[in-house]
């Protein structure tokens, strides 16, 4: 925590420790100020979206949960630009967090599972595209935005991979898009606040 905060200059200034019957719980919470015009919100979605991600998704299992790197400069990037419209991070899981970022819009999304980017420790199999969706902490940014976002992939703040994973529908459920072709509903589970 000291080295995550001290690179950007992010101060540790107090906590919340509880006690219980349990394992150690430590919370954080963390403050921060941002300029209006460059905030993007969970609830700004569109039809006719595209959905992506940054990173690899499934590795919390294989501790990247606790190595990640966060993703500080592309979130001031994403929220510089017009054409990126809701933004989240993925720590609940894939599926419920972008269930999160449809339903001001009763919005819906098709997943493609081929395109869905696996983190290295996992093997390419099933279980793999179930760690993607339904694993969580993987602290990734989950986002939409228009056909106009595209140009900017090549452009990403320290080289993070950009994907393009799916892309939103007007009826209000969350597909996959199977490597055969077939279509499957998926379970909107996670952690739930």
């Amino acid at each position: 925590m000291f080295s995550i905060s001290d690179a950007y200059s992010c101060s540790i200034i107090g906590g919340d420790f509880i006690s219980h019957d349990g394992p150690l719980t430590i919370n954080v919470t963390i403050l921060g100020l941002g300029n209006q015009n460059q905030l993007r919100f969970r609830f700004a979605t569109e039809a006719n979206d595209s959905i992506f991600v940054s990173g690899s998704l499934g590795g919390s299992r294989n501790g990247h949960h606790l190595t990640f790197e966060p993703r500080v400069e592309l979130g001031i990037a994403l929220g510089g630009n017009p054409a990126v419209h809701s933004l989240t991070d993925i720590t609940d899981r894939l599926v419920i967090d972008l269930h999160s970022i449809l339903t001001a819009g009763n919005h819906g999304a098709t997943l493609i599972e081929s395109d869905i980017p696996l983190s290295p420790h996992l093997a390419n199999d099933k279980t793999a595209i179930a760690a993607a969706l339904y694993d969580g902490e993987d602290f990734e940014l989950l986002f939409t935005a228009s056909s106009d976002y595209e140009g900017h992939l090549e452009n990403v703040p320290g080289n993070v991979a950009i994907t393009k994973i799916g892309y939103i529908i007007q009826d209000p459920q969350i597909l996959l898009l199977t490597e055969s072709g077939d279509t499957t509903s998926l379970d909107i589970r996670g952690y739930s606040h």
